[in-house]
This record gives structure tokens, C-alpha cells and sequence, in this order.
């Protein structure tokens, strides 16, 4: 059984940004492995502000076939100010002086570049423990957030002299590092299998009249278009159109009035439905109730190297994705790949004018099972040994 450190902005059982974090850990304990955790606080969220029994608790009544696995799990909380660490899963406890180390992980991946993490990664690696950077977004093109620093490329090129590789989603999100010499791999994301055994448990409902359209995720300006999401909703009354996912931004004033006047400008439309956000494992339930989805991203430097886990969600479903064109996903099966809102409209009638054949639905089945994150985790492990 080997050990491995996984260090992240967030907590790992926070949904949203995280997915990537959370679901490489489920399945490393999953092969038997012991996971260490170790998260930082977001915006100076300290550990004690959280129950964490009781978040745990809800993470095993919600997913009962990973429940067991948290026996193999420590999670470790860095205070980002002064750099002391406590284990606050499974006992809390004094501060630990780099207990990190002492246990020798036989690998650490770090999913998010945060200065904090710089120190111990260092001793990890002197120690002889090999350390990979996982680069999930182009964090440098995303507003600063507190307690970290987006916006910054030269804080992940820091990241990448302390590694010993690098992984990417998309080959796009290499090449702003100029790490020619750094062993790099890609490793796409994924689907959960959990998530995807209740995803094909939900009975899926007879077809709604109208049809309806989803959205499932993060409404972020930096990534998300809401215009698009109004031209598309408002040229096609024949359909209603339901958005599920998180809206608010509480560290930047600005960007939330941003898009709380969108969100005004969305609910005016009849056939448009906001639901707040909803736990991960709630969403087969909405997934299930569509006939078809849509992706409307904006075009730019945080999209072109992005791979939305939703889309492997939609596939899994067998609902045809109407996306915005995002590279990495244009040839998966089941989406449509557009340049304008005009073309997403369109391609949207055509789409559930004619449902996807049964040939289609067999060659999405044998993406989604080629695709999930048992490989990634694998993938992953196999690179960080052969460093």
C-alpha cells in the first residue's frame, strides 16, 4: 500500500473546482492506497471554522460505496499565515512540525498553486519523494482569488522548478510554463464511477414537453458567457432551459453585482429556470430529466485548455452537448462544437429534432467506460514512479 499527498486550495470535499482533487483521492483509496490530504483554507477559512465530523458523515450518507474508504484517509489543514500544520481527520490534534515529511508519501501531486505549499514540497522532494504538478486550469488568467494567487504565471512556473513533472488536462495548459526540459504528461479528466453507476440507477422520466435544456456547473464571467446563455434561452422558447450551479462570489464585490444583474436578465425569460447550487451527487436526477445540454463558454485563454467534467456527465447520459467551441471536447461523441450563439441555437433544434442513434449511444457507452477517473488515477501514479 503506498502513500500519497494530494495538496489543494479547498477542502476535498468541496464540489465545484475541486472534482478533479476529490475524485483522484476516491480512487486512490479505491486501489488501497493511503491518501493524505493536505488543503490550505480558502480566503483565510481556517479548519476550526468547519465541522468536520459532521461534513464527513454527510459525504458517507450521500455516497455509502466510499464510505469505507475514509479509513485509509488523513487530512491535513496548513495555516497559509505562519505555515503550521494540523491533522484534523481522523482525530484532531496539536500542531504537527512537518509531519507532511515524516510520513514519506511515495508521490505528492498538487492541484492548485498556492506559495504556502512551496516549502513543504520542497522538503518532500529533497527527501526524495517525487513531486508532480497538476495543472487543471490556466490559473494565471483567472482574477486574484484571497488566499492564493491566480493572475500570476510566474507563481506556477515556481511550482514547476519544485516538480518533478508535470500532468495537464489539455496540452494547451503547458505551453504558457515554458517547461521544455519537465517531463509532462497529459491526463484529460474523467467520470466518477460512483457518480456514474447512480447516474445510470436514476430512472430516466418520460420526455418533458417541452423538451428541456441543462446547464450544470459554475457560472464564473471568467469562463462562463452569459451572454450566450441569454440569446440561446431567448431564441428558442420552444425548449425550457434550467441552470443549475453555484452564482454567487462573495470575495469580489464586483463580479458578484455583475452577475446578479445577468442573472436579472436571465429570469425575465419565461422559459429560463436558475436552481441554486445542489450537492454533486443530487445532479442524475436533473441529468436524467434532460433531453438535451449546452456549454456556453466564453472564447479565450482560461477556455482553450479546458475540459468540462460535466461533458463526460451529459455523455454518460446520452443527451446530445451543444458546446461552445472548446478544443479538447470538439470530436467526443455526442457534442456539437459551435462558434456563435446563432450556430448553438441551431444546432440545439437539430440535435433534439433527431435524437442520437442507437450506433451513437453504444460509441458514447465505450467512451464513458474508456473515461473515467480509475485510468486517470492510474495514469497519474504510473507517471509519477517512472519520473
Amino acid at each position: 500500500m503506498d502513500t500519497i499527498a494530494s495538496f489543494c486550495l479547498w477542502p476535498f470535499w468541496n464540489g465545484g473546482e475541486s472534482r478533479r482533487p476529490y475524485n483522484l483521492l476516491i480512487e486512490d483509496l479505491m486501489r488501497g492506497h493511503r491518501v493524505i490530504y493536505v488543503w490550505s483554507g480558502e480566503g483565510g477559512l481556517d479548519y476550526r471554522d468547519i465541522d468536520i465530523d459532521k461534513t464527513i458523515a454527510h459525504i458517507h450518507a450521500a455516497n455509502p460505496e466510499t464510505a469505507a474508504l475514509y479509513k485509509r484517509l488523513e487530512v491535513v489543514h496548513l495555516n497559509s499565515e505562519d505555515g503550521s500544520l494540523r491533522q484534523v481527520f481522523p482525530e484532531p490534534s496539536a500542531a504537527i512540525d512537518l509531519a507532511i515529511s515524516e510520513l514519506r508519501p511515495a508521490y505528492a501531486r498538487v492541484h492548485t498553486p498556492v506559495t504556502a505549499f512551496l516549502p513543504l514540497l520542497r522538503a518532500l522532494r529533497d527527501q526524495g519523494t517525487k513531486v508532480v504538478y497538476d495543472r487543471m486550469d490556466a490559473w494565471a488568467e483567472f482574477p486574484a482569488l484571497p488566499g492564493w494567487h491566480t493572475g500570476d504565471i510566474e507563481i506556477e512556473r515556481a511550482f514547476t522548478t519544485v516538480a518533478n513533472g508535470l500532468t495537464v488536462v489539455t496540452p494547451e495548459l503547458a505551453r504558457d510554463l515554458r517547461t521544455a526540459d519537465l517531463p509532462t504528461r497529459t491526463i484529460p479528466n474523467a467520470i466518477s464511477r460512483p457518480f456514474l453507476r447512480a447516474l445510470l440507477a436514476t430512472p430516466k422520466p418520460r420526455p418533458s414537453d417541452p423538451p428541456m435544456v441543462l446547464y450544470s456547473g459554475l457560472m464564473n464571467p471568467s469562463f462562463f458567457d452569459w451572454d450566450i446563455c441569454y440569446n440561446v434561452i431567448k431564441s428558442c422558447p420552444e425548449f425550457n432551459f434550467v441552470l443549475v450551479g453555484k452564482r454567487g462570489f462573495w470575495h469580489d464585490h464586483e463580479l458578484g453585482l455583475q452577475v446578479q444583474e445577468q442573472e436579472a436578465r436571465l429570469r425575465t425569460l419565461p422559459n429560463s429556470t436558475l436552481v441554486e447550487w445542489v450537492p454533486h451527487q443530487e445532479l442524475p436526477k436533473f441529468i436524467r430529466q434532460a433531453s438535451a445540454a449546452i456549454i456556453p463558454f466564453a472564447e479565450g485563454p482560461v477556455t482553450s485548455g479546458v475540459i468540462p467534467l460535466k461533458v463526460f456527465e451529459y455523455i454518460a447520459a446520452g443527451i446530445p452537448v451543444v458546446s461552445s467551441s472548446l478544443p479538447a471536447i470538439a470530436d467526443y461523441p455526442l457534442v456539437y462544437a459551435v462558434a456563435t450563439w446563432q450556430e448553438m441555437s441551431e444546432r440545439l433544434r437539430e440535435a433534439l429534432a433527431a435524437p442520437p442513434t442507437p450506433t451513437a449511444l453504444r460509441e458514447a457507452e465505450l467512451f464513458v467506460e474508456a473515461n473515467t477517473w480509475r485510468e486517470r488515477a492510474q495514469a497519474m501514479e504510473d507517471f509519477a514512479h517512472a519520473l
